[in-house]
């Protein structure tokens, strides 16, 4: 048996306002009825990011807005509710905790176009004209024809919860709506689902990344407090290494009878310098610990100058 939908269509008519409940379908009706603004060469008229995401020919609007208008009845008394995002130019069916994109869609046929006989004419003159006619403009011939079918296919989900519901011969779209509203429910279930998996995944990502990043952090601050205690010993060692050759000098000095001024100076110099090295010892040197000096650059004449030509 046809939908009154199609008998509609079939007659010519249109369908009535009081036969639309929804405003959103309303809405599209009013936008898709529109008789100029469309460019598409299939003949699909469409503006998602204004109105639902019908795209159809003049001749199955009215039946795809009578579908659209009952799929939404029926998931509105299961709580669902309909939304456009028209930045992102998507029609969303919301409800069970999931927003499942939604889609309906006629199916075009393209052939190679056959060119009319007027176009046939156009081109003609086009090739005749001199090559120098600079009137002579191409004509615009089409490479494809469209046929549109009249076959919807209704398109739900995102993958991998995607599924698309298509005409058959035996059977349109609008004796099924029962089953595929209930389809739709149990998309947006395993939607929720997945996705609430999904976020946990994330979760568990972010966790162990946090965790090997704390890890990673205290291995290297360890490492470095490890590294720090070997270059202290290291520095700490030589320290008395110095202090114990100082010793041995200055004894050496004097056996020698050479401890005069000059040892004594450089006695005291050598001394602090171990205690400088000596991690325990928290003194600076004067030299040592200063900025290193900077090269000087060159220096010109007051009568000359490299910018001067």
């Amino acid at each position: 048996m046809v939908s009154d939908a199609k008998k509609k269509l079939s007659d010519g008519a249109n369908l009535n306002d009081e036969e639309v409940t929804q405003p959103l379908v309303r809405a599209a009706g009013k936008r898709l009825h529109a008789r100029s603004g469309w460019t598409d060469p299939s003949g699909i008229r469409s503006a998602p990011n204004e109105v639902l995401d019908i795209r159809v020919t003049s001749g199955a609007v009215d039946r795809a807005l009578g579908i659209a208008n009952s799929l939404i009845n029926l998931l509105g008394a299961m709580e669902f509710s309909v939304s456009i995002d028209k930045q992102k130019g998507t029609t969303y069916l919301a409800g069970r905790g999931a927003r499942l994109p939604f889609m309906l869609v006629e199916q075009t046929v393209r052939s190679p176009h056959v060119l009319t006989r007027s176009e046939e004419r156009a081109r003609k003159r086009y090739y005749d004209a001199p090559p120098y006619d600079w009137r002579a403009e191409p004509p615009d011939i089409p490479q494809y024809d469209w046929t549109p079918t009249g076959q919807l296919t209704i398109s739900v989900g995102r993958y991998p919860v995607l599924r698309n519901w298509n005409d058959t011969a035996k059977t349109g779209l609008e004796k099924r709506l029962n089953n595929i509203a209930a389809e739709v429910v149990r998309m947006a279930e395993e939607t929720r689902s997945r996705e609430e998996a999904e976020r946990d995944r994330q979760r568990q990502q972010r966790e162990a990344e946090a965790r090997y990043e704390t890890a990673i952090a205290r291995h290297a601050d360890e490492m470095n407090r490890f590294q720090s205690l070997v270059r202290d010993a290291s520095r700490h060692r030589r320290a008395n290494a110095l202090r114990s050759y100082i010793g041995a000098f200055e004894a050496n000095a004097v056996v020698r009878g050479e401890l005069d001024a000059d040892a004594m100076d450089w006695i005291a110099w050598a001394r602090a310098k171990a205690d400088w090295v000596d991690p325990l010892i928290n003194v600076s040197d004067p030299l040592l610990d200063a900025p290193e000096p900077q090269r000087v650059g060159v220096f010109y004449s007051r009568t000359w100058s490299p910018r001067r030509t």
